[in-house]
């Protein structure tokens, strides 16, 4: 069976102080941490040899990293995953390492139950792809939580939906286990004040990420936003799977809202902190 090869690849990017105070928004700085699980693309060469699933039909948080790239201008740290989830995903437990989707953090078949390849990876192979892209990612993240003296964070877990839900967004908290509803609840009127319609925990009710780092001081709270506000709202869910053209009018106007919701809620969070 070919080697496996795959670095841990994450970036993380700050907005410079200098660009925050110019926009108001220093409050914002240091306050809420972000990340961004699912838009990344990168399949090591023997890894996407084996696949049978064509990779334009693999399903991924398409294009959330465009979508949420105002966060740097509002001084939020935000790390990015560029590998795609189907080499590992960050947002499974990782002590599933291989097995069907959606429970396995290596997964052996396809969000529509198709098996993967034509000879699975086996548990080693899985368990070096957890230590090359999992635990780096993990790791980075814990860094970037770190408290450096202050009260709290709030964690901000990005991700997409295609399926028809009749909803804008979906906050998960693990049912109130990942963050006080008081927070759950000013971010969802943040996002309200915004015209977003907002649900909570049906049917996300939050992965890995914010399970696993959600304590005391961090208030962790998974965001997936519909993607019919920012991809070609016509091929959303259809039947062929292909990923939906980014419609960049669409993903500006809800870009600028998501942006002013986001604000607002830290500015509520910090005073109600403070």
């Amino acid at each position: 069976m070919p080697h496996e090869h795959c670095e841990p690849i994450l970036r993380a990017a700050v907005g410079p102080p200098a660009t925050c105070n110019a926009n108001g928004v220093a409050a914002v700085d240091g306050t809420i941490i972000a990340s961004i699980a699912h838009a990344g693309e990168l399949i090591p060469a023997a890894i996407a040899s084996r696949l049978r699933v064509p990779t334009e039909r693999l399903y991924a948080d398409w294009y959330t990293d465009r979508l949420f790239d105002f966060l740097p201008t509002l001084c939020i740290a935000t790390l990015l995953a560029p590998v795609h989830r189907v080499v590992c995903d960050v947002n499974r437990d990782p002590s599933v390492p291989l097995g069907p989707w959606p429970r396995a953090a290596v997964t052996t078949t396809s969000t529509r139950d198709e098996p993967l390849y034509a000879v699975d990876p086996t548990l080693a192979q899985a368990q070096a792809r957890i230590a090359r892209v999992h635990a780096p990612f993990h790791a980075a993240l814990a860094r970037l939580l770190r408290h450096d003296g202050a009260a709290h964070r709030v964690l901000l877990d990005c991700h997409s939906f295609g399926m028809p839900l009749g909803v804008d967004v979906v906050l998960g908290d693990g049912h109130g286990t990942t963050a006080p509803t008081a927070t759950v609840e000013r971010l969802a009127d943040a996002l309200r004040a915004q015209g977003f319609s907002v649900a909570r925990n049906q049917p996300f009710a939050g992965g890995w990420i914010v399970r696993s780092h959600a304590s005391a001081t961090v208030h962790a709270i998974q965001i997936e936003i519909n993607q019919r506000l920012y991809l070609d709202p016509r091929a959303c869910n259809t039947d062929d799977w292909v990923r939906p053209a980014y419609d960049p009018a669409r993903a500006m106007a809800t870009g600028q809202r998501l942006r002013a919701a986001v604000l607002a809620f830290a500015h509520v969070q910090t005073e109600a902190s403070g």
